[in-house]
């Protein structure tokens, strides 16, 4: 109900303050990913019997009190565990002997959201079928 009422809201976004129609597209993702991982979570139940328990995607994000809690436990909780474990880890792992502790970590986080960034603009052309234009990873607030 909420994601119509949403997407409904849409055609007044010319009228509405970049604030409120900013609101709306992140209260659309929010409930569109939560909707797409819970009907996800119902077909492997359904095919794999209703004892299986798969891994919740999201850990109640609204209630993040950082960017780091918000990124690394409460919002897509698998795609942040696999970069963590194939990207962040091991590019931390091999820099902090040469940089340190802190730059080695500062790299590491760099890299991960620069692989981030490249899986987006990779799943946004295989989702559209349009070659990347980079808007999907630097976006101007002005365009919304």
């Amino acid at each position: 109900m909420i994601l119509i009422v949403i997407v409904h809201a849409y055609q007044y976004k010319d009228n509405l303050h970049w604030t409120v129609v900013r609101v709306l597209y992140i209260s659309h993702m929010y409930n569109a990913f939560e909707l797409g991982f819970a009907l996800s979570a119902l077909m492997v139940n359904v095919f794999l019997g209703f004892d299986f328990q798969i891994e919740p995607q999201l850990n109640e994000p609204c209630l993040a009190t950082s960017l780091q809690d918000f990124w690394g436990r409460r919002w897509n909780i698998v795609s942040s565990s696999i970069l963590r474990d194939t990207v962040y880890n091991p590019v931390r792992m091999m820099w902090m002997p040469t940089l340190g502790r802190l730059r080695g970590q500062m790299l590491a986080t760099f890299v991960t959201f620069v692989v981030s960034g490249l899986m987006h603009e990779l799943m946004f052309y295989y989702v559209m079928r349009v070659r990347p234009t980079w808007e999907v990873t630097a976006r101007n607030e002005n365009d919304i």
